[in-house]
């Protein structure tokens, strides 16, 4: 009887043992998932980082074509404003001629 006691305490030990090992190997695994989320979490950091730069140059790049419209109708008006001064030439040119003409 007590070699069948010690038989089955020799079993309860390796059963025991095998047990610490899993919950080692399970420790384990919880330490690496922890450091990935880690990982995980330093990666979402930075790809936040990138989409404010991201959209600092798209607010950026929108100030400079309004800008650029900006530049376009102004040179858009300049024929208008040369075709005005044009159609004025002629009537500038009389008065002065007429003004010569009363001076003289």
């Amino acid at each position: 009887v007590l070699k069948a006691f010690a038989t089955l305490l020799k079993i309860f030990a390796t059963v025991l043992k095998i047990f610490a090992t899993v919950l080692k190997a399970f420790a384990t695994l919880l330490k690496i998932f922890a450091t990935v989320l880690k990982v995980f979490a330093t990666l979402l950091k930075i790809f936040a980082t990138v989409l404010k730069v991201f959209a600092t140059l798209l607010k950026i790049f929108a100030t400079v074509l309004k800008i650029f419209a900006t530049v376009l109708k102004t040179f858009a008006t300049v024929p208008k404003v040369s075709a005005t001064v044009l159609k004025m030439f002629p009537t500038v040119l009389k008065i002065l001629l007429n003004k010569m003409k009363i001076r003289k």
